[in-house]
């Protein structure tokens, strides 16, 4: 249930015909910020894939909760986010026995569930968060109009 209302959210807010339009402008930032960083290296090799990632998660940070997540100047928040993300996928790639013994699954023997659950509410926070900011500068701009 959890999983299809977030691919209809995804699907709807960032994947749409009409999102995509909308976000147009912020790909076109991020590849040109690429395309200077590729320009600034000259004929330095680069890790070409890493660059791209990058640019990738910035658009999709960008989009998804207004800020870049990899640049010099990254806020405690695109930190605290990035931090939240890799430890999600650190968790998700480790090897659970409850996965593969339901039965002894709540026991929790090493402490995956209940570090999952942890990071489940920091992220529920960290959202929180930013949708008050949202409302906050939404708020702030339709005085100002």
């Amino acid at each position: 249930q959890r999983w299809r209302m977030l691919r209809k959210i995804s699907s709807v807010h960032l994947f749409s015909a009409k999102a995509l339009e909308d976000f147009k402008h912020v790909r076109q930032e991020e590849v040109g910020t690429l395309t200077r960083e590729l320009a600034r290296v000259g004929t330095k090799p680069v890790n070409l894939g890493q660059l791209v990632n990058m640019c990738v998660v910035n658009a999709l940070g960008r989009e998804m909760i207004g800020r870049r997540l990899f640049s010099a100047g990254a806020d405690h928040k695109a930190e605290e986010f990035r931090s939240m993300v890799t430890e999600m996928m650190s968790l998700a790639g480790v090897f659970n026995i409850g996965d593969f013994v339901p039965a002894i699954d709540w026991l929790d023997l090493q402490g995956v569930g209940g570090k999952m659950k942890r990071l489940h509410k920091r992220f529920d926070v960290f959202l929180s968060s930013i949708l008050e900011e949202h409302e906050t500068t939404n708020g702030q701009e339709q005085k100002h109009t």
